[in-house]
């Protein structure tokens, strides 16, 4: 609704930053952000491109609290089918598409099971919409 209203993909910025370093040992490798003076999109999962450098890749991106591992809040995204070096500086997400919202698995089993539902209906989506 809210690309609809601005006319085009709502988008933010932010800094990299540390994360916890879970999803490059358990789950997926994420870059996460520290994001300033924005109203934040609702918590949950999202089909995003991500700016890094001058390059616009496509990627899923979770908002909220990460509640099936420390509980804490974050801002972090996954770069689809590529891999990359350490990033560093400012990245931009853009917002396409909802998936799902934010919710608390029983296991990090569970938490990856989920991922790659959601990768592949990320996939999907770039497929069908490029």
């Amino acid at each position: 609704m809210v690309n609809r209203l601005l006319g085009r993909s709502f988008s933010i910025d932010g800094e990299v930053i540390l994360g916890q370093g879970l999803g490059k040992k358990e789950l997926v490798p994420t870059i996460n952000l520290n994001v300033y003076d924005y109203e934040l999109p609702k918590d949950g999962v999202y089909i995003t491109r991500t700016k890094i450098k001058n390059e616009w890749l496509e990627s899923i991106s979770f908002i909220g609290i990460r509640q099936t591992t420390d509980n804490s809040f974050a801002v972090e995204t996954y770069v689809l089918d590529k891999l990359l070096e350490e990033v560093k500086g400012r990245v931009i997400l853009e917002f396409l598409e909802h998936i799902r919202e934010n919710r608390k698995f029983n296991s990090l089993k569970g938490l990856k099971t989920q991922i790659n539902l959601d990768i592949t209906y990320a996939k999907n989506y770039f497929k069908d919409n490029v």
